[in-house]
């Protein structure tokens, strides 16, 4: 059940750009590449691209017959292939005409986050792949971390499809809190050139001040230059589905929403919505924290 639609009309403005991608990538995974190259084309902007490697295969140290020489063997050919995968990256890239500076990714390296994440709290924009069920890549142990500690948007591309930019149709998943205000101010480059932005409150019941509350939020985004529309929506399924589902019927082609979660001693772990909404999401998701 929708209600309360509020419509408002943004004056003409010039795009914001967004100046420097960084890319996590694996040896595989074309859906994240193929959009990086899209964006960073369309905006002018220069990428790095950081190749991550996967862990050599090292079972249990107890075990007595590891021959430790495949295993370095094997290390090798995992760097040699992310290496082989960086370089037709950055060929790709700079027959575009995209500036790009690749560079390889160890997880098993005591240096490897650090490094990663210096790179990520230095860009505009983070673009990663979502996991795939039954197909880990090595830059699955990598996106919470970079999506709750980079302090910077993340882009979060579906495995599946054919994701294009500029983005057309946006939908907001808008709850007043901290996560969502930062992603909201993160996400107006994308905002600003969509031909329809619609924010949508997920709610259980009626909500007796969604419409004076929706009303402030696209007076809000008017004055950043975005003609909006706010919409509660009304139902009983978990966040995820409820907000795919009427995204679907909208044809909506990105969310934003803000990303939540929490620390356990040293670990950055996700909260349910954010985790529920990576393992079921069709459109690319921009994530900030």
């Amino acid at each position: 059940m929708l209600s309360a639609t509020i419509r408002a009309t943004a004056p003409a403005y010039e795009p914001e750009s967004l100046k420097h991608l960084a890319v996590v990538m694996d040896v595989d995974g074309e859906a994240v590449r193929t959009l990086a190259q899209q964006l960073a084309g369309r905006l002018g902007a220069q990428v790095t691209a950081l190749c991550v490697v996967p862990p050599a295969p090292v079972g249990s140290l107890a075990q007595a017959e590891v021959r430790y020489d495949l295993v370095e063997a094997e290390a090798r050919d995992q760097r040699s292939r992310a290496q082989a995968a960086a370089e037709a990256f950055d060929r790709a890239l700079t027959e575009a005409g995209v500036v790009i500076d690749p560079r390889i990714v160890c997880r098993e390296d005591a240096e490897c986050d650090a490094p990663l994440l210096d790179v990520a709290r230095l860009s505009d924009l983070i673009l990663i792949q979502q996991p795939e069920p039954g197909n880990a890549r090595p830059s699955d142990a990598h996106l919470e971390e970079v999506l709750l500690q980079s302090g910077r948007p993340c882009l979060i591309v579906p495995y599946t499809g054919t994701a294009q930019v500029p983005f057309r149709n946006v939908t907001v998943a808008w709850d007043g809190s901290r996560s969502a205000a930062r992603t909201l101010g993160d996400a107006l480059p994308f905002l600003r050139t969509a031909a329809r932005v619609e924010v949508v409150e997920v709610a259980t019941g009626f909500v007796p001040d969604g419409a004076a509350r929706g009303a402030r939020l696209i007076a809000h985004l008017e004055a950043h230059g975005v003609a909006a529309c706010h919409r509660t929506l009304v139902s009983s399924l978990p966040f995820a589905q409820a907000i795919l589902s009427h995204m679907a019927d909208e044809g909506s082609d990105l969310l934003v929403m803000g990303a939540y979660g929490h620390s356990r001693l040293r670990e950055a772990l996700l909260g349910g919505a954010s985790r529920d909404m990576l393992g079921c999401m069709t459109v690319p998701v921009l994530m900030a924290h």
